[in-house]
């Protein structure tokens, strides 16, 4: 088996072992098979897996073989750009760890609030849709009421996380935890997002405007 079906198999399968947790967390399975502690060491032996800066050494040194073909050269350059956005040294490592109890915690306050409206469980994007199409002002306050519950069960364990994980980010480098991702997912970093984006306003706000105007006046 060659190093892209081994690297593939492997990944693969840690990625199962943590999606099915996640799920199952998530979907609130009952089976014992699923726990909070399951899916934080599952995403951790897939994160382990992805920071292995051997593996990323071993696709650098392919890439650059004699004998590589141009297809062979976009898949590696694909296992470049994974292995690498995942490559911390020790000290970040062991700061991506103390994230993980928080994240745990986080994820079970969540579960443990149970929001309804009228007696009826219901799940926060079913809240907003109530808010947005019920024709009944009081059922509206309800859903909205229900939905400002969330912030104040999960603003301290939040907190504390985002904390840490800008604590993260720039001990590698970065502003915070958000120019982390934005970088390592698209090549650079969240003052060029916001440029991109203001970019976007700019040139489409007077269009939207004017769309705006338009129906207002078929009203």
């Amino acid at each position: 088996m060659c190093i892209r079906d081994r690297t593939n198999e492997e990944y693969d399968r840690l990625h199962e072992a943590y999606e099915r947790q996640f799920w199952g967390e998530r979907m609130a399975l009952s089976s014992a098979d699923y726990s909070p502690e399951n899916e934080s060491a599952s995403k951790e032996a897939l994160e382990a897996f992805l920071r292995d800066s051997d593996r990323l050494a071993k696709c650098h040194k392919l890439r650059e073989g004699l004998f590589t073909t141009e297809r062979q050269k976009r898949i590696l350059d694909g296992f470049v750009r994974v292995f690498d956005a995942y490559q911390m040294d020790p000290a970040a490592v062991s700061m991506r760890s103390d994230c993980v109890p928080l994240e745990r915690a986080l994820t079970e306050s969540r579960k443990a609030l149970t929001l309804s409206v009228d007696g009826a469980a219901k799940s926060a994007p079913q809240l907003r849709t109530i808010l947005r199409t019920s024709d009944d002002e009081n059922v509206r306050e309800r859903a909205w009421k229900e939905l400002r519950r969330v912030g104040p069960c999960i603003a301290d364990g939040l907190c504390a996380l985002v904390k840490r994980r800008n604590a993260m980010a720039r001990a590698l480098g970065f502003e915070d935890f958000y120019d982390y991702k934005v970088s390592k997912t698209e090549g650079f970093g969240k003052k060029r997002l916001f440029e991109m984006l203001d970019a976007l306003r700019d040139g489409t706000t007077t269009l939207n405007d004017r769309a705006r105007a338009s129906l207002d006046d078929n009203d």
